[in-house]
C-alpha cells in the first residue's frame, strides 16, 4: 500500500509540474497571491477562462445588485435630523426580489427593527448594500 501513495504523490508531482511549466514565470510570480490562481493566470495570459459560471454569476449578482440600490436610492427620505430615512417595506421587497433573482449562497436577510416613538412603534431599517457588496466582492478578484 505505501507504495501506492508514493506512486500517486510522484504522478501528482510530474503533472503539476507539467502544468505550471506552462505558465509564464512572470504571471506566476503575479498570481502566487491570488485567492483564484487559475483564474488569475488565465486573466494575465488574455486566455478565456474554461469555466465562464463565476464570470456569469458575478453579472448576473452585479446586476441585481444595481436593481437593488436603484430601490434603496427610491426608498430613501433625506432627514437633516437623523440622516435617511427608508420606507422598509420598500426596502423588504427590493430584498425579496434580490433575494429571488439569486443562488441562495448569495441571498441576504432582511435587517430592521421597531423602535418606540411618539405614537406607538416604528419600523427602523437600513439598506443591506454592504452584505450584498460583501458576497459580491471575492468574484471580481
Amino acid at each position: 500500500m505505501p507504495w501506492r501513495f508514493q506512486l500517486s504523490w510522484l504522478i501528482g508531482l510530474v503533472a503539476g509540474t507539467a502544468a505550471l511549466a506552462q505558465v509564464d514565470p512572470q504571471v506566476h510570480q503575479q498570481c502566487l497571491a491570488a485567492k483564484d490562481y487559475s483564474g488569475c493566470v488565465q486573466h494575465l495570459s488574455g486566455s478565456t477562462p474554461q469555466d465562464s459560471g463565476s464570470s456569469q454569476l458575478l453579472e448576473q449578482l452585479l446586476k441585481q445588485q444595481q436593481l437593488y440600490l436603484q430601490a434603496v436610492q427610491q426608498a430613501g427620505r433625506p432627514n437633516r435630523f437623523v440622516g435617511t430615512i427608508y420606507n422598509c417595506q420598500r426596502l423588504k421587497r427590493a430584498l425579496a426580489q434580490f433575494n429571488a433573482a439569486v443562488p441562495n449562497a448569495y441571498q441576504v436577510d432582511y435587517q430592521g427593527q421597531f423602535e418606540a416613538a411618539v405614537f406607538g412603534e416604528v419600523e427602523a431599517c437600513a439598506p443591506q448594500s454592504d452584505d450584498i457588496e460583501e458576497l459580491i466582492e471575492p468574484l471580481r478578484r
